[in-house]
């Protein structure tokens, strides 16, 4: 939210085999490394989220993965994560 003109968002999955690979893409202002670690820590300041944190641990939890960042400062950000099926649980 830190760029005047608007800005785009994607969202793409992708299956390999018996997984699914998660991709967020946007083209906004991007982080430095430093921001990356920051956001990705267990621990937060008041009033900050603790969104991408939660969200990490969880997956790391349940599949034994986390999410992996992607970011050029100017350029915008990508986010992706592995979710890993269990054998049949999510083919229909």
């Amino acid at each position: 939210m830190q760029k005047i003109e608007s800005g785009t968002v994607t969202i793409h999955t992708e299956e390999t085999g018996d997984d699914v690979i998660v991709t967020i893409e946007d083209d906004g202002v991007g982080t430095t490394e430093s921001d990356v670690e920051h956001l990705l820590e267990h621990v937060h300041y008041e009033r900050e989220s603790v969104g991408l944190a939660n969200t990490n641990r969880r997956l790391l939890r349940h599949y034994g993965t986390g999410l992996t960042i992607q970011r050029e400062v100017g350029k915008g950000t990508t986010v992706s994560f592995i979710v890993r099926a269990e054998k049949g649980k999510y083919k229909q």
